[in-house]
Order: C-alpha cells, then sequence, then structure tokens
C-alpha cells in the first residue's frame, strides 16, 4: 500500500511540474488564438479592416458593441496569457536559454504591432 501510495504520488508531482513546464508554450499558444479570433471578426464583418463604426455604418450601436466586447474580451486574453507567458519563462529559468532576439514572445509582439500576420487591433470606444 505505501508503494502505491508512493507512486502515486510521484507521478502526481510528474504530471504538475510537466504542466508547469509547459504553461509558456501554452499561454502564447492562447495568446495567438485570441489573436486569430479578432482577425476573423474583422475578416467576416469589416472586410479585414479595424473594427470601427466610421468604416461600416451599416451596423447598429448594438451590433458595433457587441463587437467592441468581443475585440477588448480577446486583448485582454492576449494581454494576460502574454504576462504568463513570460513569468512563467522567467521563474522557469528558461529566458537564459533562449536567444532573446529570436525569442517568439518579441516575434509575436512584431507581429501584432505592425500587422503582418496578426492584426492589430484598435478599440473604438
Amino acid at each position: 500500500m505505501a508503494a502505491t501510495n508512493s507512486s502515486l504520488f510521484t507521478q502526481f508531482i510528474d504530471h504538475a511540474n510537466q504542466w508547469f513546464r509547459d504553461t509558456p508554450e501554452r499561454a502564447l499558444d492562447q495568446a495567438y488564438d485570441a489573436a486569430l479570433k479578432i482577425r476573423r471578426l474583422e475578416n467576416d464583418h469589416f472586410q479585414g479592416e479595424k473594427i470601427s463604426p466610421e468604416s461600416h455604418p451599416e451596423y447598429s450601436d448594438r451590433a458595433l458593441a457587441y463587437f467592441n466586447y468581443e475585440l477588448k474580451k480577446y486583448l485582454k486574453i492576449i494581454q494576460t496569457r502574454l504576462m504568463v507567458f513570460n513569468a512563467s519563462r522567467s521563474v522557469l529559468g528558461l529566458s537564459e536559454q533562449i536567444n532573446p532576439s529570436s525569442s517568439v514572445n518579441i516575434e509575436l509582439e512584431q507581429k501584432i504591432a505592425t500587422n503582418g500576420s496578426l492584426p492589430h487591433p484598435k478599440i473604438v470606444a
């Protein structure tokens, strides 16, 4: 019985350790998914343009409020998941193992900023 409990505890610790080590990649994937959802909103409802009442006056105030709500929600997810990515990488000591100039995080931020493969949405109040 003691061996079984010890084995279960070891498995639990191993599983928790692996989950923790996977956190940076998981957080980055979630941030990227949220950015793709913003892009999908822009492509599906704004012909690839930023969410704005000026570019699409045909939408009602309620529709625009919904799109802005979704935009803010996804931007918050991106911001939060990038913070988790940076914090978990720092805690794990991975920042020394990755060349900062080729860091995935920097690449994602550059893509978002330059509107390359990811959108750089503006929040319209």
